[in-house]
């Protein structure tokens, strides 16, 4: 497959409509198996895609957009990707269309004109999510931005990079990025740990997303093998929540209750605070997904007592928000989904089940006469 700004350039010569099926392929990245942004997709300002983390999380289309701002949608996909640099009436007007807040439009703003790569400073992403004010998700494109554009970064920084848009939900996001992260990488020396969070994290998320390049059973044997090498800790229990989730994704929930079960004997010695809520969590999960059981609703409810961050209670809440829409409890999915709202809102956080469920229920819902 050509790059995607090659496409769109054959695409204005041919002087096919904004509108066309064909713009919607190619701006939207559905694409035959097989396609891969390039790195020279995101070697300009890669912070600016930040405009399309904002859009995507307010479900709102380049159509739409291009609607409220007056800009084609070519031009607005160029922003977004950072393959053209708005000027800062054109970046203002789009930021605020797109849904960011004032701060996030001044920081948009303000990062033009800086330098990429320039006074960044990101040490733990997950403690960036509990502050409000600290606006973690566009630090997180400041950060990306700094990887694939300079040195001045490690393998860390690289799964923070990962992480951050995890903690977000933009799954998507990842498998499009990536192959900038992956480039950026190459000839460095990569800590072992952070390797196999790294490889962990996108078997994880091709799993979930249904990818083409979801893993074989022998890659995710070959996985285990490294994710149990690991020093007990926070790298291996993270890995480990991962090895679990990608169980579930491919329906193994006696492999996910295995790595369940390994990470609640290590939590009390080796793992981060909070932890163990995980373990629970999860199990529950777990038993839901196989037996449909109230009971396991239930005990996902009595957990919440238990939860030690706005995170941990922000996960707790999507897990609800799914169990109830399965059963058909609409005022619970509506009680669920309300927090899930107000934690998003507030800190950032996103989830693709919790935004699965909404799409559930808007296309549930009767059409008005």
């Amino acid at each position: 497959m050509p790059p995607r700004a090659d496409l769109q350039s054959y695409l204005d010569n041919l002087g096919v409509p904004a509108d066309s099926l064909c713009r919607s392929v190619v701006e939207e990245g559905i694409a035959p198996t097989g396609f891969r942004e390039r790195k020279e997709m995101l070697a300009e300002r890669p912070v600016m895609r930040f405009l399309r983390s904002r859009r995507r999380k307010n479900s709102i289309r380049l159509a739409d957009l291009s609607d409220l701002t007056g800009l084609s949608v070519p031009t607005i996909h160029r922003y977004e990707t950072g393959q053209r640099e708005p000027d800062p009436e054109d970046l203002s007007l789009l930021a605020k269309a797109a849904g960011c807040s004032a701060a996030e439009v001044q920081a948009l703003l303000d990062r033009v004109t800086a330098p990429p790569g320039s006074h960044l400073s990101v040490e733990e992403i997950s403690a960036d999510f509990l502050d409000p004010d600290n606006m973690a998700s566009f630090r997180v494109y400041e950060l990306l931005e700094r990887v694939v554009l300079t040195q001045d970064f490690g393998s860390s920084d690289v799964w923070n990079v990962l992480h951050g848009l995890l903690i977000m939900g933009e799954h998507k996001t990842i498998l499009e990025v990536w192959p900038a992260l992956k480039t950026a990488l190459t000839g460095r020396d990569v800590d072992l740990s952070d390797k196999v969070l790294l490889r962990s994290t996108l078997a994880m998320v091709r799993s979930v997303s249904g990818t083409s390049e979801s893993p074989e059973p022998s890659a995710i044997q070959k996985l285990a093998t490294a994710v149990n090498s690991l020093r007990p800790g926070m790298s291996q229990s993270i890995a480990m929540l991962q090895m679990a989730r990608l169980a579930l994704a491919v329906g193994d929930h006696d492999g996910a209750r295995e790595w369940i079960g390994k990470l609640e004997v290590l939590a009390p010695y080796h793992c981060p605070e909070g932890t163990l809520f995980l373990v629970e969590l999860n199990r529950h999960a777990i038993d839901y997904e196989e037996t449909r059981s109230a009971s396991s609703i239930r005990s996902v409810e009595d957990l919440r007592s238990s939860a030690l961050s706005t995170m941990q209670a922000y996960n707790l809440d999507v897990a609800l928000s799914h169990m109830h829409d399965i059963h058909g409890d609409e005022v619970s999915v509506d009680g669920a989904l309300e927090q899930c709202d107000t934690a998003e809102r507030s800190f950032g956080f996103g989830s693709p089940l919790a935004a699965k469920v909404r799409t559930s229920k808007r296309s549930a819902r009767p059409e008005s006469d």
